[in-house]
């Protein structure tokens, strides 16, 4: 009978263990991003009434030359910083306030690009939830 009881114990604490970092690994972008995260739906929405945002596909220049968001710029996540670097301060004055959703392929690099973003100062950022892969799947439009 305690045999039983100890397997099932083992069970239940591999499963959970199992859960756990399931969630963790999914939640780790958002935690890392501080960040709204924004449904694929909320951004195509969006872009379709022509709202003034950018788009940034942060995802590597082959991953983007793979196909992309139709729209969509790109600027890979470890080129953030350097980008920013050269746009003209009274330039990246207007753009802090506009409304900039990343994107990438699993919302971890989307996420580190977003915090690069929020500590330059730009105060609209959001991760597009999904990925570039979800975007293709629902049949939206690529470039």
């Amino acid at each position: 009978m305690n045999t039983d009881f100890n397997l099932s114990w083992g069970f239940l604490s591999t499963a959970f263990l199992v859960l756990a970092t399931i969630f963790a690994i999914r939640m780790l972008p958002r935690l890392i991003a501080r960040v709204p995260f924004v449904s694929l739906d909320e951004l195509k929405g969006k872009v379709d009434a022509r709202e003034d945002l950018l788009v940034i596909d942060v995802r590597s220049a082959g991953e983007y030359a793979g196909g992309h968001p139709r729209g969509a710029m790109n600027i890979p996540v470890g080129d953030i910083k350097t980008r920013l670097a050269e746009i003209p301060e009274e330039d990246l004055a207007t753009l802090k306030a506009t409304p900039v959703y990343l994107i990438c392929a699993t919302n971890s690099r989307a996420a580190s690009a977003a915090r690069a973003l929020k500590g330059k100062g730009f105060s609209a950022v959001s991760v597009v939830d999904g990925g570039v892969g979800k975007w293709r799947r629902k049949g939206y439009p690529m470039g």
